[in-house]
């Protein structure tokens, strides 16, 4: 069946999102090319299944069939089988927080895929770096990582990373308060995505319009893109796409005082970065609730959260970054609670807190 990237089946089901399809597939294949000792059809297989059930939100699965994958490939001499790999392992960190793992993971698989000169893995690598090294908050690097994959995927057609490099830039953009720029580059990113098919890269898209357009002080057209995002993922069953989804919704009920809506979202948002593990989005998804209900002057079920996110961001946080976030929450949290700070100033010092602090704790 031809596609507009003339990708392989396989590939194009997992662009679209069918992980599920994707899962009883290698499954079934896995267990044929097993029967007949194929070492690298099983290592195709055990791959495969690992980036789908990376997407599905179930990451310790994912990293046990990467590393079965890696193995075989590593044991046949695969390396470009290896390159993409320890990419997809890499990813996979990312998603669960660890990203120092994931930055050597990928710094290894950039080096194969330059050795053997392969531009496609050697793009994917670059995006997956610039987004590691994003969440650690060295914002040129990351944007030197995706500039270099944009550069990379136009050089070589290759019209799914030029997607993701965009979107990704417009996310980069957006954090720096370059909204123009960000506007430009998402929207850019989110035509190529639907051009193509890739309802990854468009859900990754719309969110990152959602978070412009609030910035902005949008917030009808934040709550659309939003809207537009959660369905995708849950379509998709993208249970990170749809944490995140769901937490960028509860921000924009906030902020319009539907506080209950605000709620609902923060109850889905926790419940499945639970299940999932996902220590980093419970941590952010807990300072949420805690906010919420700081709005609703319900400080004493504000502090139980912020301590909550207190607790979280000590297991990704370095001893002295979660000393200064427990001295600056907590303790607003214990003033508020005895009243001994006018709620203005209360605002500002959590609004410092959340800005500058948090996210020093969480990387």
């Amino acid at each position: 069946m031809p596609t507009v990237t003339n990708a392989e089946l396989h590939w194009q089901l997992f662009l679209w999102g069918y992980f599920h399809k994707q899962i009883q597939i290698h499954s079934s294949l896995l267990q044929l090319h097993s029967k007949h000792g194929e070492a690298l059809g099983m290592a195709f297989c055990l791959s495969n299944l690992g980036a789908s059930y990376c997407m599905l939100g179930r990451y310790h699965e994912a990293i046990n069939y990467l590393n079965q994958g890696l193995s075989l490939r590593r044991s046949e001499g695969d390396r470009l089988g290896e390159a993409k790999s320890l990419g997809d392992l890499g990813s996979a960190y990312i998603s669960i927080g660890k990203y120092r793992t994931a930055i050597d993971l990928l710094q290894n698989s950039l080096d194969i895929a330059q050795e053997i000169k392969n531009c496609n893995a050697e793009a994917a690598a670059l995006g997956n770096l610039g987004v590691a090294y994003f969440h650690l908050g060295y914002f040129s690097k990351s944007e030197k990582y995706h500039l270099k994959k944009l550069h990379l995927a136009r050089q070589i057609n290759d019209m799914e990373a030029e997607a993701s490099a965009t979107v990704n830039l417009g996310g980069l953009h957006a954090s720096r308060g370059n909204y123009h720029q960000a506007l430009n580059y998402t929207q850019d990113g989110l035509i190529v995505a639907r051009r193509i098919g890739n309802r990854v890269s468009e859900a990754n898209a719309l969110g990152t319009l959602g978070s412009i357009y609030s910035s902005l002080g949008r917030y009808s057209e934040a709550e659309e893109s939003y809207t537009r995002q959660l369905y995708l993922v849950q379509e998709m069953g993208n249970s990170q796409g749809e944490a995140i989804a769901l937490g960028n919704l509860s921000i924009i009920h906030k902020n319009n005082g539907n506080y209950d809506l605000a709620l609902e979202c923060h109850r889905k948002e926790i419940s499945i970065v639970q299940k999932t593990g996902d220590i980093r989005g419970e941590s952010h998804a807990a300072g949420r609730i805690g906010n919420t209900y700081y709005s609703l002057e319900k400080y004493d079920l504000a502090m139980q959260f912020y301590r909550r996110q207190l607790t979280f961001a000590y297991n990704v946080a370095t001893p002295p970054n979660a000393i200064v976030f427990s001295s600056g929450v907590l303790s607003i949290a214990d003033m508020l609670r005895a009243g001994l700070v006018m709620n203005l100033i209360a605002l500002v010092l959590l609004t410092l807190v959340a800005v500058v602090l948090v996210p020093a704790v969480l990387t």
